[in-house]
C-alpha cells in the first residue's frame, strides 16, 4: 500500500500472516540459537578406553554466553558523535564543532531511557541483525499539565506593565528544565527476535 496511506486493521493482520509465513524458520533458528546463548553446561568425564584418560563431555559456564556477552560489551564501548564541517572556513568548523555536535551528543543522551547500543550489539552477534527504532513524541512537551501550567506562568508573567525580570528569568529555568527531562524523542532497542524484516525496494 502506499506510504502515505493510513493502514486498515485487515492489512496489518495480512501483513502480518506473510511475514510469519516468510519468515517462521528464521524464529525456529533464532530461538535455537537463544537456547545455546542461555545453556548452561555441565562438567562431565567418561574414562577412555583407548588411551586410559579422562575425556572432557562438557563445562557448566555457559561459555557461549560468557563469549557474546564479552564481545557485544567490546564492541559497544564508548560512543562518540562527531560532524565534519561543510569547509575549511572557520565559521563552518565553528558551527560543526560548537553547535551541530553539541546538540547531538545532548540528543543522543536524552532520547535513551535504557540501553540501546549494548542489547542491539549482542543480538547483532547472535542473530546477525540489530534492530531499534527512533520515535517522535511530542506528546512529552504539548500533552503535559505541568509544561502548559509553566507556560501558562511565563505568559502571565511577560504580560505584565511592570514584568519582574528575575522571575521570568526562573521560570525560563524550570521550562528548559523540564525539557530536558521529558525529552520529546525516544530511541528504543528492539529485541530482534520479535522484529521480522521486510525486504522491498519500495518506499
Amino acid at each position: 500500500m502506499p506510504y502515505d496511506t493510513e493502514p486498515t486493521a485487515e492489512y496489518i493482520q495480512r501483513f502480518s500472516d506473510r511475514q510469519r509465513s516468510e519468515w517462521g524458520p528464521q524464529t525456529g533458528l533464532d530461538d535455537d540459537i537463544y537456547a545455546v546463548y542461555l545453556r548452561m553446561e555441565k562438567m562431565d568425564t567418561k574414562m577412555n578406553t583407548r588411551d586410559v584418560g579422562l575425556e572432557v563431555k562438557g563445562i557448566r559456564a555457559g561459555f557461549a554466553g560468557v563469549a557474546i556477552d564479552r564481545d557485544a560489551a567490546t564492541i559497544a564501548g564508548s560512543i562518540g558523535l562527531t560532524v565534519k564541517p561543510r569547509s575549511s572556513d572557520p565559521d563552518d568548523r565553528k558551527h560543526a564543532d560548537m553547535l551541530l555536535e553539541p546538540w547531538l551528543s545532548g540528543c543522543w543522551d536524552q532520547s535513551q531511557v535504557g540501553d540501546v547500543i549494548g542489547p542491539q550489539v549482542r543480538d547483532l552477534a547472535l542473530f546477525a541483525r540489530g534492530v531499534s527504532n527512533f520515535y517522535p513524541l511530542p506528546r512529552l512537551w504539548a500533552d503535559a499539565s505541568e509544561f502548559k501550567a509553566l507556560l501558562d506562568t511565563y505568559v502571565e508573567l511577560v504580560s505584565k506593565d511592570d514584568p519582574d525580570e528575575q522571575a521570568i528569568k526562573e521560570i525560563k529555568k524550570e521550562i528548559a528544565y523540564f525539557k530536558a527531562c521529558n525529552f520529546p524523542l525516544r530511541w528504543r532497542y528492539v529485541s530482534a527476535r520479535i522484529w521480522l524484516p521486510q525486504m522491498s525496494d519500495e518506499r
